[in-house]
């Protein structure tokens, strides 16, 4: 699934949030900015939506690293930390089956 990331009403890129880790509430994943992201810009208050939807995902906060200078090229991942686990489950369920299956 595809989350736009807003900066303000803008939207600055998107993600798959293709990583997490349930217990610490937390999903990752690598960030595809928009002409609209500056990589120089110390962004707050970020948020998410399910892309094509107008539907928010609470978050307590998104983290956007970038490290494309130091690598020379497009690297820019982004870091998320979940409201709740209720919030959690609905969104990022996929991420909480594949937890659980750890220990069957």
């Amino acid at each position: 699934m595809r989350y736009d990331i807003l900066s303000g009403e803008t939207i600055i890129g998107f993600t798959e949030f293709e990583s997490g880790d349930p217990p610490m509430g937390v999903v990752t994943g690598e960030f595809f900015p928009s002409e609209s992201y500056a990589s120089n810009y110390d962004y707050e208050g970020l948020r998410a939506l399910v892309s094509g939807t107008s539907e928010l995902i609470a978050f307590e906060s998104i983290v956007i690293e970038d490290y494309s200078e130091e690598f020379g090229e497009e690297v820019v991942e982004i870091t998320a930390l979940v409201v709740s686990a209720e919030e959690y489950e609905k969104h990022f369920n996929h991420h909480y089956e594949a937890y659980r299956k750890q220990f069957e």
